[in-house]
Formats: C-alpha cells, structure tokens, sequence
C-alpha cells in the first residue's frame, strides 16, 4: 500500500502547482466502496510507473471547490497533475491498464517535450 497525502483547501494549488512531477489527486465524497476498489489500482500505478507519481487526496464534501474547479461528480474522480498543470481527470472506478493507458499518454508526452528541451 502506498502513503496517501491529504490535502486541504489552503494547500492543494501550493502542493499540485509546485511538484514537478506527476501526481494524482484523488477527489472523494466521504469514504465509500470506490476507494476500497481503486486502493490496489493506485497502489499498482505508482509502483509500477516509469516515472515517480505522488498521491494525494481530498474531500469533495470538505472542500467543495475541486467539484467547481474541476467539474468533478459526486464520486471518485482523479486528476492528473504534470509539472503543477492540471492534464486529465478520470472519473469513477477504472481498471489498472486502462489508467496506466491514460497515464502513458500523459508519460509519452512529457517524455518528448523534455527531449524537445
């Protein structure tokens, strides 16, 4: 299991716009049955990714401003985060290739834009 960061209202854009990085930032609504499904996902994504991926999580019903931000559902929904810029937000329960499918996208890219560099 991989640690999960928690963030608030006051520290979201300072953490997700400062890592330069990838992160994935987990938007709940309490604590429900899709954490429990995507805990494994998750875990298996940043273990296995070929770049480092920091997790983190918040709640919706706590901070109502990602569902404003973000247009995220009452429901699970992941943001993806590269260098503090927001660039995909899958919504729901999603198997393991299927998210890793979406990363590599995102990894592919960042992969030409660094060579580009």
């Amino acid at each position: 299991m991989t640690e999960v960061e928690y963030l608030t209202d006051k520290d979201f854009d300072h953490i997700t716009l400062k890592y330069d990085e990838f992160s994935i930032v987990e938007c709940v609504n309490g604590n429900n049955g899709q954490l429990l499904v995507m805990q494994s996902v998750i875990s298996k994504l940043i273990n296995n990714m070929p770049v480092s991926l920091r997790h983190f999580r918040i709640d919706m019903l706590k901070y109502p401003f990602v569902v404003e931000q973000f247009y995220v559902l009452n429901r699970t929904a992941y943001l993806l985060f590269f260098n503090g810029q927001f660039i995909d937000r899958i919504d729901g329960i999603i198997s393991y290739n299927d998210f890793s499918r979406r990363l590599n996208v995102h990894i592919n890219a960042s992969i030409k834009i660094k060579r580009n560099d």
